[in-house]
């Protein structure tokens, strides 16, 4: 893990700390779930990979500098195999990455480690990237804070035949061009450390599951002069990576010990504003591109993998799950950019995931669900008995409903994790429950629909419906489409059928829109009074629509057309057509909608 000191009073190199020599690494907290058909890969590194964490391995840990607060971190582990954790990398760093690892990077095991600092005025994020070969562990990335790193030959961690006696020394580049250099020198001797033991101890490690390396690691600028020398005892532990540092570094002796968890709990917003588009006729369309923005490599485009359209979080933040790594990526609209302003390994790949206000729930393939605040700090995590592959439903009033393929649906708190109620409706549900008049309505694949007292989760009804492709509520009835090709309503206090309408052609949304039901399909659009039963008006088919509530956008083609509640066409922008090789998703914001795909461009629709 990359640290960097709090405070940078202790001369112009103080923060000039590689990663390799202050990474804290705890585990307290995270239970990972194998998936069964996970293919078993031989793990490169020798005797050093018993100590590389888990792929969605989390540790917590605290930093202890004398006259300085303490300093909580979380921190996420993944594990890959292959280019694409280079190819994440800011783009000035990748190619030297490249250069570092040579032509075996396509079958090289790497260890990533994210580190959210949690407090202090630099609340950074920090990414440092390993290697697992036959060389062993080896640091050969770090970006984040003030400076990013370049290991070149990386930096040996841990050797493959590492065990008590054992020493190891290298020497190379830890920025391109030999801008600064490193020469390390370690040694694996049995735990003797007085403050790494109590501190393990303390926290139920077993310490014969341990290894302690001393190791000194000297930095020099480009004229061969020293800048820093960092002396180190950390404390290794089987599957647990770092537990526990005692450094010195520039004379400033610190501690970065393991810590139990302590989520931020307070001041965190459940609550989505209700989206309610000003003046979308007057919008204009813009071209953005993500990007990667890093305090020393400067702005670099951001290669987003998308399998799912992003979500909007109360704060504006668009919420996206980045398929090339199976991270959480948080991103804020900067005028013609939208900004990385966070990222997370949830662990696994992503399955779904919602937003719940500013909170971020996500649902994984290792049968986890984890939650991060609006500054992507983990708040919990909790195993679930079977895939969740519905995205989580909010309540509207602090809450979240989890739906699992098993049929258990279970009421969290979305901020803590507490579970209020879990009921089983018997039967696998891929869609996400609906919440309205007090009740949470689960349909299955069968086509039964149950509706759950939400304060209990005692069953109100049950009924036997058809197969449905999207469920929605409207006011005091749900809407479900079915594979059947016909919408019905049910009415959520009784669970009575109180209209049914066919549709033709393929399914592309269902859309409250005032009082009414639209539903868009490849060959038309229709809005239908639901007590009436009266169609009120119809259009041609779509590709897909959104809607705030109030005004409707289509997209057919490379064009997007505003339509207000009765169906009038308001304006119509030219936008960017579905590419064949990626599909196009769009998402409605407060001001905006937009439009992206797998790449780093996007485009914005909004207020000019």
């Amino acid at each position: 893990m990359q640290t960097t000191p709090q405070k940078p009073a202790h001369g112009p190199w103080g923060r000039v700390i590689p990663a390799a020599v202050l990474a804290v690494v705890t585990s307290l907290v995270t239970v990972c779930f194998a998936v069964a058909d996970n293919p078993v890969v031989e793990v490169a590194g020798g005797a050093a990979a018993r100590y590389v964490p888990a792929e969605g391995y989390t540790h917590w840990s605290l930093t202890v500098e004398r006259g300085s607060p303490d300093v909580r971190r979380v921190t996420e582990s993944a594990r890959s195999t292959g280019y694409t954790e280079v190819i994440a990398l800011p783009e000035a760093q990748t190619s030297h990455v490249l250069a570092a690892l040579g032509s075996d990077v396509r079958t090289t095991q790497f260890w990533r480690e994210i580190t959210h600092v949690l407090d202090g005025e630099d609340q950074s994020q920090l990414t440092d990237l390993y290697t697992l070969t036959d060389e062993g562990v080896s640091l050969v990335a770090g970006y984040g804070g003030t400076v990013g790193w370049v290991y070149s030959p990386p930096l040996v961690q841990l050797p493959p035949d590492v065990a008590p006696g054992v020493s190891w020394t290298g020497e190379g580049d830890a920025m391109p061009f030999g801008l600064i250099t490193y020469a390390h020198s370690a040694s694996a001797v049995t735990p003797n450390d007085a403050v790494l033991l109590a501190n393990a101890l303390a926290h139920d490690v077993d310490v014969s599951r341990c290894i302690q390396i001393d190791g000194e690691t000297q930095l020099f600028d480009e004229s061969g002069a020293d800048i820093v020398l960092i002396v180190q005892s950390e404390l290794w532990c089987e599957g647990k990576g770092r537990v526990a540092v005692v450094a010195n570094v520039a004379e400033v002796e610190s501690q970065h010990l393991a810590s139990a968890p302590l989520p931020e709990a307070t001041g965190i917003s459940t609550n989505s504003t209700p989206r309610r588009w000003s003046d979308p006729g007057s919008w204009v369309r813009r071209s953005a591109t993500v990007t990667l923005d890093d305090e020393f490599f400067g702005a670099n485009a951001f290669n987003l993998g998308l399998a799912d359209a992003p979500r909007a979080a109360a704060s504006g933040l668009l919420i996206t799950a980045n398929t090339n790594t199976a991270d959480v990526v948080a991103l804020e609209p900067l005028g013609d950019r939208l900004v990385r302003a966070w990222y997370a390994h949830p662990g696994g790949d992503i399955v779904t995931f919602s937003t719940v206000g500013d909170v971020t729930v996500v649902s994984t393939g290792l049968r986890e669900l984890v939650a991060y605040d609006a500054k992507g700090r983990r708040l919990w995590q909790h195993p679930v008995p079977e895939l969740v592959v519905a995205p989580p439903t909010s309540t509207g009033d602090g809450r979240v409903v989890s739906v699992g393929l098993d049929g258990t649906v279970t009421m969290l708190d979305a901020v803590t994790g507490e579970i209020v109620w879990t009921r089983s409706v018997g039967a696998d549900v891929d869609l996400p429950a609906v919440v309205a008049e007090g009740r949470v309505v689960v349909i299955d694949r069968a086509g039964a629909v149950s509706a759950l007292d939400a304060a209990t989760g005692e069953v109100a009804w049950s009924i036997e419906s058809e197969p449905a492709t999207e469920m929605l509520g409207f006011g005091a009835a749900v809407a479900t489409v079915g594979d059947d090709g016909w919408l019905r309503m049910i009415a959520v206090s009784s669970g009575e059928a109180t209209g049914s309408w066919r549709y033709p052609g393929s399914y592309r949304a269902l859309l409250a829109v005032g009082e009414n039901v639209v539903l868009a399909t490849d060959e038309q659009i229709v809005a239908i009074d639901p007590e009436s039963s009266e169609e009120l008006w119809r259009d041609d088919g779509v590709e897909a629509a959104i809607s705030d509530g109030t005004t409707i956008v289509v997209f057919r083609g490379a064009t997007a057309v505003g339509l207000d509640a009765a169906g009038a066409i308001l304006t119509s922008w030219d936008v960017p057509a579905s590419l064949l090789w990626s599909t196009r998703y769009v998402v409605a914001t407060e001001s905006s909608f937009v439009l992206m795909h797998t790449g780093s461009d996007a485009t914005i629709v909004g207020a000019p």
